[in-house]
């Protein structure tokens, strides 16, 4: 495993909710939940991706963090989520995804869905 799930695919998402819906958008953009197992920091982040493809390419429009979820160390049971409401903490999250190198995998892994990249051994 990656350590980046792809969750669900959903048309609309209401903030923070437990469920989600197995819908597809069709816009210019479709919609997705990922989330980000990051063990480091023993959480669990969940993004709205918003993607495109074009060209045969995934190329990431938008990525909104939506929720954090706290794991005990030791555990690893849920202690507490949280939903993201500022944009300075959107942001942080936002730049540590994209420092930890997951958004590659997340647009290979989509393209891979899409019938758009071979898989790799």
């Amino acid at each position: 495993m990656l350590g980046l799930e792809v969750v669900s695919l959903f048309a609309s998402h209401p903030l923070c909710e437990e469920t989600l819906y197995l819908e597809f958008s069709w816009s210019d953009f479709m919609n997705m939940l990922a989330q980000w197992e990051d063990g480091e920091n023993h959480r669990q982040i969940q993004f709205s991706i918003e993607y495109s493809i074009e060209n045969s390419t995934v190329v990431l429009d938008r990525v909104t963090p939506v929720k954090v979820t706290f794991t005990c160390p030791d555990t690893n049971t849920v202690l507490r989520s949280v939903c993201v409401h500022t944009d300075k903490g959107a942001t942080v999250l936002r730049n540590q995804l994209a420092q930890s190198g997951k958004l590659e995998e997340l647009a290979h892994e989509i393209g891979e869905k899409n019938g758009l990249l071979m898989p790799t051994e």
